[in-house]
């Protein structure tokens, strides 16, 4: 007979200590769970942070104040990837385009500031891209040919002094009221005295040609479209020449006349007659 003593007893702590020790392991896996996605969510948020806009662009301001374009101008393409259509993408572009330039790639430059005023035509930056794209074409008109050899600028094929002259004429209609207005008006008085002087310089090779009539005709256009500039005295000489030489008196007298009117003391009127400027050693005609 089996009697209670023989049984085995029931040990509750026998029982409950592999549970315990199960319990432990899975709440110790639980928090290194937990603790790997805390882990992984705040090096996310930290790697977002530094990949934001923001961050992107202090990073590529830092590269342009030092100089160092070639980095900004990688740095700053990041941010346009960032914010395409934001308004530090914007500024981004048009930092771009000022890189470029300095980085001595006009060219490069000048797409960029094309694609930003076709692609924000209503964008605050728009003032700043005629400027640039006025600064830019000014600019490309010096080079060591002219330091050196003390080259009128406007004996040079002035396509890209147009292009400034027609950017820096849009600036100041368009936003006069922009602080690169000012300065536009200044770069415009020389741009226009220059594009006088190239016109005259044509004028006078033709003259110089025996072409009496073309050369007439050039003087003219430049009194057209520049007529209130220094240029206006040497357009009115080569006028009064072309036109004694067509044997078109009237022409020519009338020319003399509006010479002596604003010139009383130009050269052009020793005897009557124009004489041409003495031709620099760097002219091919």
């Amino acid at each position: 007979m089996t009697t209670l003593s023989n049984t085995p007893q029931f040990n509750l702590h026998q029982l409950l200590k592999p549970m315990l020790i199960t319990l432990l392991c899975c709440l110790m896996g639980a928090c290194g769970l937990f603790g790997d996605k805390k882990e992984s969510a705040n090096k996310g948020a930290s790697t977002a942070l530094k990949g934001s806009p923001e961050a992107l662009y202090k990073e590529a301001k830092s590269e342009l104040d030092g100089s160092n374009w070639t980095q900004a101008i990688e740095q700053l393409e990041k941010v346009q990837a960032a914010d395409a259509l934001g308004v530090l993408g914007q500024q981004a572009m048009l930092d771009t385009a000022y890189a470029q330039w300095r980085n001595a790639d006009a060219t490069s430059a000048l797409v960029t500031i094309d694609r930003y005023t076709k692609q924000f035509p209503k964008g605050e930056g728009q003032a700043y891209a005629l400027y640039l794209k006025g600064l830019i074409n000014f600019n490309e008109r010096s080079g060591l040919l002219t330091a050196v050899s003390k080259e009128d600028l406007s004996e040079r094929d002035p396509k890209t002094l147009n292009d400034a002259y027609d950017a820096l004429t849009l600036l100041i209609k368009n936003y006069p009221q922009s602080p690169y207005a000012a300065e536009a008006s200044q770069r415009l008085t020389y741009i226009v005295n220059t594009l006088a002087k190239h016109e005259i310089g044509i004028a006078l090779f033709y003259l110089q040609r025996n072409a009496p009539l073309a050369a007439a005709n050039r003087a003219q256009g430049m009194l057209k479209q520049f007529g209130q500039t220094p240029a206006q005295e040497e357009a009115l000489g080569i006028m009064a020449e072309a036109y004694r030489q067509l044997n078109l008196v009237e022409l020519s007298d009338n020319a003399l006349r509006v010479l002596k009117q604003n010139y009383p003391n130009s050269r052009h009127l020793q005897g009557g007659i124009y004489s041409p400027p003495t031709k620099a050693w760097y002219k091919l005609w």
